[in-house]
């Protein structure tokens, strides 16, 4: 091996322990409106955000589960858990919002949100928590791709009269990487709130920019030395 060539492998073999992240999307960093939103920023991810409906949703709403009266919460009881924080089921929920409505309140028909990562680091999309008596499904779509692959599936039981039932799902298998230009795709089999979204690191070597740095050095280096060699 050449000099170069044995810096790269002496680089590759000192490397450190993969370094890694997790990440939970809330939708706490926005505010509980009506209005249809079509992107969303949060912990250094950003998505364009699109959807389809088979009845009458506008668009992806955040509804606040803490809001107080019946009027101002929509008539929606079953969106609130019975306490904050059941199954994680916490602050503002994503919805498919409802026609001719002047609150936040979920569309009664099935449909799909989708969040495009338009920028921020690649990821696994692992796991969600979620509201209301019905039934979530959990895609990813890579860009290009014609249709989307099914990662899980939950379906929840109503809490009572006074609340929605909750419930967690943790993928079986991760989604594959999730980078610019690839899509999570979150189903709702009717009126339903999702209220977080968990995301994986896809590792990388914590000492692969020293080692990128490194290699560039040495090349100057190897072509400083060629040069003077002639």
């Amino acid at each position: 091996m050449n000099f170069l060539t044995k810096a790269v492998a002496a680089a590759a073999l000192s490397l450190a322990p993969f370094s890694a992240f997790a990440a939970v999307l809330d939708f706490d960093s926005l505010t509980s409106s009506a209005t249809p939103i079509t992107t969303y920023s949060e912990d250094g991810f950003e998505f364009d955000v699109s959807f389809t409906t088979a009845g009458g949703a506008v668009g992806a709403a955040i509804f606040d589960s803490t809001c107080v009266g019946n009027a101002a919460c929509g008539g929606d009881l079953d969106l609130k858990p019975l306490a904050q924080g059941d199954n994680g089921v916490e602050g503002n929920l994503l919805i498919l919002q409802e026609a001719n409505r002047k609150v936040a309140d979920d569309d009664v028909s099935a449909g799909t949100i989708r969040l495009t990562l338009t920028a921020g680091p690649a990821f696994r999309f692992i796991g969600a928590s979620v509201i209301d008596d019905t039934t979530f499904t959990f895609f990813d779509q890579l860009a290009g791709e014609l249709s989307a692959s099914l990662l899980g599936s939950i379906s929840i039981g109503p809490e009572g009269n006074l609340a929605g039932g909750t419930g967690q799902i943790t993928f079986a298998q991760p989604s594959r990487i999730i980078g610019i230009g690839d899509s999570i795709v979150l189903g709702y089999g009717g009126s339903g709130g999702i209220d977080s979204l968990q995301l994986a690191a896809v590792p990388v070597p914590a000492a692969l920019p020293l080692m990128l740095a490194g290699l560039g050095g040495l090349g100057l280096v190897a072509r400083r030395r060629k040069t003077r060699a002639s």
